[in-house]
């Protein structure tokens, strides 16, 4: 009797433990102050650097004339070479939100840092992209999901959103029925991800 008391004991700790050891950072709602310098540090909630530099925010705007709308963006004030010699980071954290950047190279005070929005295994992130033509520069805005099972990040298309719903048929077929489904791809992707939940 005592053995076996003891190994449901062991047992519960170990499967305590497990869990402990899976819950992303979709899974907490209390962020740890500091930058992430690798997905991995983001993905777990635990930033390897401090955070010592001042936040700054503005909005960005997109589109013809940036008449579109515009997009909340977070910069780091951060001298050139103090960049240079923290290298590229994936994100940071001041302890309430959280802001991203996957494609940034060096940390530098340009950099544009997104606030995403956690769908249970799926990370959305609304982004300005910079296309340059000739000596102009314009800013479009886009949407991206990291699948954070596997760190793949996607564009969010009709295309990539079909793929992923295929397995619901209720809320494939009412995807194919809606009008602009280009202006309701977070929408769809967020019923989807409540559904495996």
């Amino acid at each position: 009797m005592y053995r076996r008391i003891l190994f449901s004991l062991f047992l519960l700790v170990t499967i305590v433990n497990l869990c402990v050891a899976q819950a992303t950072i979709s899974m907490t709602e209390t962020y740890k102050k500091g930058i992430y310098k690798t997905y991995e540090e983001f993905l777990n909630n635990e930033p390897s650097l401090p955070l010592d530099y001042e936040i700054k925010h503005k909005k960005v705007g997109y589109g013809m004339f940036a008449l579109g709308g515009s997009i909340p963006v977070a910069y780091l004030k951060v001298k050139n070479k103090e960049g240079k010699e923290v290298g590229s980071i994936f994100g940071f954290s001041n302890g309430k939100e959280v802001y991203i950047n996957p494609w940034a190279d060096v940390m530098n005070p340009n950099v544009r840092y997104y606030q995403p929005q956690f769908m249970g295994d799926f990370c959305y992130v609304e982004y300005a992209y910079v296309m340059k033509v000739n000596n102009s520069r314009s800013n479009y805005r886009r949407e991206m999901v990291i699948d954070l099972r596997n760190k793949k990040a996607v564009e969010l298309t009709k295309e990539w959103l079909r793929d992923l719903i295929a397995d619901d048929s209720e809320l494939l077929a009412e995807f194919e029925e809606e009008n602009n489904k280009g202006q309701k791809l977070r929408l769809y992707l967020e019923r989807y991800s409540e559904g495996l939940q």
